[in-house]
């Protein structure tokens, strides 16, 4: 029985491997934002939109202290957004906080962006530090929540399998 359930997670595991090798961590890219292309850091993740954003927002309250609107009780938005937080490892200055989410064949596409006011986005050319600053933020997140993602798919997936067995 033991070695049934391993080769049945083991086969689970194998394939979902291409899948996960695909995904994209944190990139420069752009995103449409108030009728112009803005710069933005995108990646690519396994986990559908909702749960995704869900767990983004729970970050950003735990981490930065800001609630971002557009998901919550009746809200499930593409675009969440915080306007005027300070964001104190980005910058001291107030500044309107932005994260797209949206389905993509692999999972979800993420972009997250900021802009200092209407027309003043932080992009790798004029805000580079802070710009950095923004990747890596994204890249801390999706570091802690998609190993806790995958481990949560697989018992899952045993626990599916142990309820096959009992049958």
């Amino acid at each position: 029985k033991n070695h049934l359930l391993i080769s049945l997670v083991f086969f689970f595991w194998i394939l979902h491997l291409p899948t996960w090798s695909q995904m994209q961590l944190p990139q420069k890219s752009t995103v449409q934002h108030n009728d112009a292309s803005r710069p933005c850091i995108r990646a690519i993740v396994h986990p559908e939109p909702k749960p995704l954003k869900k767990a983004w927002k729970d970050y950003l309250k735990e981490t930065h202290d800001f609630k971002i609107r557009g998901i919550g009780f009746l809200s499930n938005k593409d675009l969440l957004s915080a306007e005027k937080v300070v964001v104190e490892r980005i910058s001291k200055k107030e500044m309107d906080f932005y994260t797209k989410i949206v389905g993509h064949e692999e999972g979800s596409e993420m972009k997250v962006f900021a802009a200092y006011g209407y027309d003043i986005y932080i992009g790798p050319e004029k805000k580079p530090r802070e710009f950095a600053v923004l990747k890596r933020t994204t890249l801390n997140f999706l570091q802690n929540y998609l190993p806790k993602y995958h481990e949560d798919l697989i018992k899952g997936t045993e626990k599916k399998i142990k309820e096959l067995e009992n049958e």
